[in-house]
């Protein structure tokens, strides 16, 4: 028997990569577009980024907990599709379908926000600076532009790509 009761998620009950999806996702732009992402493809692509930047810049920086390989549109890791399973069905993100945008919108639900704001704030200013920078610049890019700039700035991820220039 299911209880009517839901379980009020902590900051603690939530994994490294479920972290780093709300951070992205939280991530404020200049532009102050809300707290969602257009698709899939530059939801992995910016935890892609944010792994790859982090680690060249942050010398305390301890990973995403993701493992990126070279796949069909470039680095990619499985893991998230479940990561971002367990964040829906635990209410803190939704997946939308957009026709205008002819794909799905990601975004916080308010209970994801809250959490999603407290990741955030785990982060130095510099690493806060980082993430906003990347969803700004490269995320929120058309999905062409931000391949071609994974691409081009780490080659050895577009081996095994069906995606051409």
């Amino acid at each position: 028997m299911m209880s009517t009761i839901s379980q009020k998620r902590e900051l603690d009950d939530l994994s490294d990569r479920e972290k780093w999806i709300l951070r992205l996702l939280y991530a404020p732009v200049k532009n102050g577009a809300d707290k969602s992402i257009e698709g899939r493809t530059r939801l992995v692509k910016g935890l892609f980024l944010i792994e790859r930047m982090f680690d060249e810049e942050f010398t305390e920086f301890e990973g995403t907990g993701f493992s990126f390989l070279a796949y069909k549109y470039g680095p990619f890791d499985q893991s998230i599709y479940a990561s971002l399973e367990r964040l829906e069905r635990d209410g803190l993100i939704k997946e939308e379908s957009m026709p205008e945008y002819k794909g799905d919108v990601i975004r916080l639900t308010d209970e994801g926000e809250v959490l999603a704001r407290e990741a955030y704030d785990e982060l130095s200013p510099k690493m806060q600076k980082q993430i906003s920078w990347i969803k700004e610049r490269h995320v929120q890019q058309p999905v062409a532009q931000l391949l071609n700039f994974v691409y081009n700035k780490y080659p050895e991820t577009a081996k095994n790509s069906e995606y051409s220039a």
